[in-house]
C-alpha cells in the first residue's frame, strides 16, 4: 500500500525507491527511445496514444534492480501530431507528452 507518491520531471518517487523514466528525442520525427531505470527490479507497463486516445504502442516488461532498460518505439508510420507516453508501475504513474514533426 502506497500513502503517498511524488511524481517528478523524470520519474517516479516512492518510499526510498527512485525509479528515473526519460524519453528522447522530444520532439521526434520518427523513433522514440524510452529510458527507465530503477534501484529495484520492477514490472513496468507502457502505452502511448495518439491525440485521439488510439493506441499506437503497449508493451510490458521488467527492468532488473540498478539497471537501464531502453526501448525503441517506431513511430515513422504514425502521422504528425501529439503522443502520449504513460509509464506504468505499481507504485505509481509517469505521463510524457511526446510531439511528432514531419518535414
Amino acid at each position: 500500500f502506497c500513502d503517498t507518491l511524488t511524481v517528478i520531471p523524470d520519474g517516479i518517487v516512492v518510499h526510498g525507491s527512485t525509479a528515473s523514466v526519460n524519453a528522447y528525442p522530444n520532439p521526434t520525427t520518427n523513433l522514440v527511445n524510452l529510458e527507465v531505470m530503477d534501484d529495484v527490479t520492477r514490472t513496468y507497463t507502457v502505452r502511448m496514444v495518439n491525440f485521439v486516445g488510439q493506441e499506437v504502442y503497449s508493451d510490458m516488461y521488467e527492468v532488473r534492480a540498478n539497471d537501464k532498460s531502453i526501448k525503441t518505439i517506431d513511430l515513422t508510420n504514425s502521422p504528425a501530431g501529439m503522443y502520449v507516453i504513460t509509464v506504468t508501475s505499481q507504485d505509481g504513474t509517469v505521463r510524457m507528452n511526446i510531439p511528432v514533426i514531419r518535414n
